[in-house]
């Protein structure tokens, strides 16, 4: 038997590229050509707010290289707008440039369906989902206080 902790990290990962999968499809759907599925969910992940690099990567999004470089194609393909922080120059915000909030609300749209899959008639499915957040949840803060030991 594989330890458990192996197989959260296994699977994870699967459902994470199961779930680029599904945006690479919902680009296809709304032929959008210029961004990667990845780049389409740093999209999703700003949603109508302004952050920094920092914040993404201190969520857990991405990392540090990775993310930069993907802001950076994302802002010369018209997706993200840059503003320098007027507290700190060394930090730069950044937000979705009305072609981005256009995407935004595409996808959206468009994933709305893959939610509403959870929310069938008597099915149970929704709590199921819910119950695998907490406990995700509960997996991270475990994880985390590990690694501050």
């Amino acid at each position: 038997m594989k330890n458990t902790c192996i197989e959260v990290s296994i699977y994870s990962e699967k459902l994470h590229k199961l779930f680029l999968d599904i945006v690479r499809e919902e680009l296809e759907a709304i032929e959008v050509s210029d961004i990667s599925s990845a780049q389409a969910l740093t999209i999703i992940n700003i949603g109508t707010n302004s952050v920094t690099i920092g914040e993404l990567t201190s969520r857990g999004y991405y990392t540090g290289s990775n993310a930069s470089y993907n802001v950076k194609k994302m802002a010369a393909n018209g997706y993200l707008v840059q503003e320098p922080s007027e507290r700190d120059k060394r930090a730069c915000y950044i937000k979705l440039s009305e072609k981005g909030l256009d995407l935004y609300s595409k996808l959206e749209t468009g994933l709305r369906k893959y939610t509403n899959a959870f929310k069938r008639k008597d099915s149970e499915e929704e709590n199921h989902l819910e119950k695998c957040i907490e406990n995700m949840k509960k997996i991270d803060i475990i994880w985390k206080s590990i690694l501050s030991e």
